[in-house]
């Protein structure tokens, strides 16, 4: 859940809350189905949408998804909580301007994303550069056993490390199908575990890693909910 934080009509930033709520639909209670064989079997597919207007909950979003899950009473209760959290973020930031003013608020920003570039920069220069290679498999996908090949690429030159996924099986019947956002999401946990876990978790990770996915290792319609869980660990690995 994403929410613009303004000041005075201008956004400062945003609240993002995510959880993992215990059921969102589909075949199984749940919602991550083993035996799935289509990925509208894993749950309500919700685009992007407004659920808060002006300060005012859309009830006719809310109840499309509480239509589509198996315990509605406890859905509401936890998006009502990330709703909440994320205004507790607006507060925060309304408190903070009220103190410091909104140009000493915004250079504190930056001050910090230039901190975290700087620090994650100097570890990442501390590595042995060179290109480092690694395979695994995933013992089967929940449709058949047959192994499912991972192989990694990191190549470290100075400052920078680029990570590439080339040589990975294609996408399987299972849902263990990474998108590229869980294999990022991967490779920037890694790059934390071998920076100082003290650096502020910036953008800094993001922009001094780069990694690459062959097209075709995962669409919208291929079964996914298993990767966050099953592939990206073993990524991770």
């Amino acid at each position: 859940m994403v929410s613009p934080l303004a000041i005075d009509g201008e956004i400062l930033g945003y609240a993002v809350s995510r959880a993992h709520h215990a059921d969102v639909g589909g075949m199984t209670p749940g919602s991550m189905p083993a035996g799935a064989r289509e990925i509208y079997q894993e749950g309500l597919r919700l685009p992007p949408v407004r659920l808060v207007e002006a300060g005012e909950l859309d009830d006719d979003v809310l109840s499309i998804i509480l239509a589509n899950v198996r315990n509605p009473g406890e859905r509401r209760a936890d998006i009502q909580a990330q709703i909440a959290a994320n205004e507790r973020g607006g507060d925060r930031l309304s408190d903070l301007v009220g103190e410091h003013g909104v140009e000493r608020v915004v250079a504190a920003f930056d001050a910090v994303l230039d901190y975290s570039r700087e620090r994650v920069t100097a570890e990442l220069r501390e590595l042995p550069d060179g290109e480092y290679h690694a395979r695994d498999v995933l013992e089967g996908d929940g449709v058949t056993d047959d192994d499912i090949s991972i192989h990694v690429s990191v190549t470290i030159e100075g400052d920078s490390l680029s990570v590439d996924f080339d040589g990975t099986a294609p996408q399987v019947a299972g849902n263990v199908n990474a998108p590229l956002a869980v294999a990022k999401s991967a490779v920037y946990f890694v790059v934390r575990c071998v920076t100082d876990p003290e650096i502020p978790r910036m953008r800094a990770v993001t922009t001094q890693s780069t990694c690459w996915s062959p097209r075709g290792r995962s669409s919208t319609r291929h079964l996914l909910a298993l990767s966050s869980v099953v592939t990206s660990r073993r990524v991770n690995e």
